[in-house]
């Protein structure tokens, strides 16, 4: 079984989830204070 032989570090991490957030469309609007 392959088991990775350090910890990967946070900037690799992070760049491989780089492009991983949230969708605009995924933001709505609230219906009392208008605030996303």
């Amino acid at each position: 079984m392959a088991v990775p032989r350090r910890k990967t570090s946070r900037s690799q991490r992070d760049h491989r989830r780089g492009h991983i957030k949230i969708p605009e469309t995924a933001l709505s609007e609230c219906t009392n204070c208008h605030a996303l």
